[in-house]
């Protein structure tokens, strides 16, 4: 990752942050986790779905097991997802934790920005 000059995306699904959980600081925890292994430079949030929080995320899965397989989580009932509500928080909680405004900048979309301008030519 930091080779190439990617950056990984915090996905705001709940099975994948852990017991369904898409609360504010199970957000945070993330992305201090993958900051600490790659460096802030290389996080962002990945919440690249549908903004509406009331969307049935399960039904969708659902509609696909042949791309979303049983197993692996997706059969998980009410499944939660984070959205735009929760980027304010996310920049208090950030802030609260020490990292810098360009850090933050970064994580809140200058890092895929970025990332976006080297490739999209």
């Amino acid at each position: 990752m930091c080779t190439t000059g990617g950056v990984i995306g915090i996905n705001g699904m709940g099975i994948f942050l852990g017991e369904n959980n898409t609360c504010t600081d199970t957000i945070l925890r993330h992305i201090c986790h993958v900051s600490e292994l790659v460096g802030t430079k290389h996080v962002g949030l990945g919440f690249d779905y549908s903004p509406k929080l009331d969307i049935d995320v399960g039904a969708i899965l659902a509609s696909r097991p042949d791309f979303w397989p049983a197993g692996h989580g997706y059969d998980t009932p009410c499944i939660k997802h984070a959205g735009p509500s929760q980027i304010l928080d996310i920049f208090k909680g950030l802030l609260r934790l020490g990292f810098k405004m360009g850090e933050i900048k970064g994580i809140l979309g200058k890092n895929f920005k970025r990332v976006a301008s080297a490739v999209w030519q």
